[in-house]
């Protein structure tokens, strides 16, 4: 159950997701391959690991999406390289993400135009959001999994110590895409786009983070092919 800490004003406030104890699985891997790094999911899997950026954060999606099968997805970063960009697009192609929702930092366009350019282009604006955040963490759900991966790693390759867990927890991917709900339902579409960081910063300030808005379990306001309309740009 979630509780919230006490707070004097909107923009001074910490939200948690509290669980019960779990069974972790702390897995030793010397191939350096997102594959034999997650092992074999399980039903309410719990996994811990470290890289030295022997694979990445689009690694890990790609194997736990070859595991459950097609999912909606909901990817958090700082930053995003174009290659991760291109795998994601792809993944939308093939079948394997069924829809997809991206919350970005706001410097993401000034530090990286071309690459926020590139996925505006290619997902559309309707799916992504910006706010001030260096959470990275990616939620991947269907009718048997509710993968929540929270990591240190953005979606670049990064040859530096990095840590993951995966959790297969409906109450934690519950939160998470909570959170990113509430972002995406105080943003205009297009933000991302006009890159108004006063905007953004008023939002943020406003943000009850976890507070109960309606579940994103089938997508949201994500990019979804179910209703047939494709326009994204192709990367290739």
């Amino acid at each position: 159950m979630a509780k919230r800490a006490p707070r004097t004003n909107q923009a001074d406030f910490a939200f948690s997701c509290t669980r019960p104890p779990v069974k972790r699985v702390v897995r030793e891997c010397f191939s350096g391959v997102a594959r034999d790094a997650i092992g074999e999911l399980q039903p309410g899997a719990e996994i811990f690991g470290l890289t030295k950026g022997q694979f990445s954060l689009i690694d890990l999606v790609t194997e736990l999406l070859r595991q459950t099968g097609p999912a909606h997805v909901t990817i958090a970063t700082w930053t995003a390289a174009h290659s991760a960009i291109r795998s994601a697009f792809e993944f939308i192609r093939d079948g394997r993400i069924l829809s997809l929702r991206w919350v970005v930092d706001r410097s993401f366009g000034s530090r990286q135009p071309e690459y926020c350019q590139a996925l505006i282009e290619s997902f559309g604006p309707e799916c992504i959001r910006i706010t001030r955040t260096h959470a990275k963490f990616v939620v991947i759900r269907n009718e048997e999994w509710d993968l929540a991966v929270r990591t240190s790693m953005n979606l670049n390759h990064n040859p530096r110590l990095e840590d993951f867990e995966i959790s297969d927890d409906p109450v934690l991917a519950d939160y998470l895409d909570s959170v990113t709900a509430e972002i995406f339902a105080r943003q205009d579409v297009g933000e991302a786009m006009k890159r108004d960081t006063a905007t953004v910063d008023r939002v943020f300030s406003e943000m009850n983070t976890g507070a109960e808005v309606p579940s994103a379990r089938g997508g949201g306001d994500g990019f979804d092919l179910s209703d047939g309309d494709f326009s994204a740009g192709d990367l290739a």
